[in-house]
């Protein structure tokens, strides 16, 4: 399992904001919509707050990110809480952004004591336009299962584990199912 201590609280789904989350975090969702990014509007987990519990990890994966960037507001976190994207290492710092591309390797942990607690957002890259988003909306749709719905994990030679379609190539996959 790669992430198995970690929670998100959606915010956000099929294109638009939550009616519990618009009731919870009004001033959150107006600083967001007000904000003019561009959410990712099919991706299930596209804002919302992330926890990762204290002595918890993510195990190094790629997720989609074919049309989107991954940004996490650090809301609550110590220098011992730390992110990995390929072989760069960074720690979050509370009112700071970290932004990356999550089609690259990548992992979390928290050494600390204290959960750590960021907002994060998938922002659409500037070059992807909306009826490149619908493609590849489209194309998915049947085969890319909703948020907690079970569904194929690659672990490939290098040991990176990939939950979704992208880079998947018979020669690399060493364990699916």
């Amino acid at each position: 399992e790669i992430a198995r201590d970690w929670k998100f609280r959606p915010l956000w789904r099929s294109g638009e904001f939550l009616e519990d989350a618009l009731r919870e975090y009004p001033k959150t969702c107006a600083a967001i919509e007000a904000s003019g990014v561009r959410l990712h509007p099919w991706q299930d987990i596209a804002c919302g707050f992330a926890r990762l519990p204290a002595k918890s990890s993510i195990s190094r994966h790629c997720d989609g990110g074919l049309v989107s960037w991954t940004a996490h507001l650090a809301l609550k976190s110590t220098f011992e809480a730390t992110l990995t994207v390929e072989d760069e290492t960074r720690c979050w710092k509370e009112g700071e952004w970290l932004v990356f591309d999550s089609s690259r390797p990548h992992e979390a942990a928290n050494d600390s004591d204290e959960d750590r607690y960021v907002l994060l957002l998938h922002p659409l890259r500037d070059e992807a336009h909306d009826d490149q988003v619908d493609a590849v909306d489209h194309a998915l749709e049947a085969t890319h299962p909703p948020l907690g719905v079970p569904h194929a994990v690659v672990l490939t030679p290098d040991g990176v584990a990939h939950s979704s379609w992208r880079e998947y190539s018979p020669e690399r996959v060493v364990l699916a199912r």
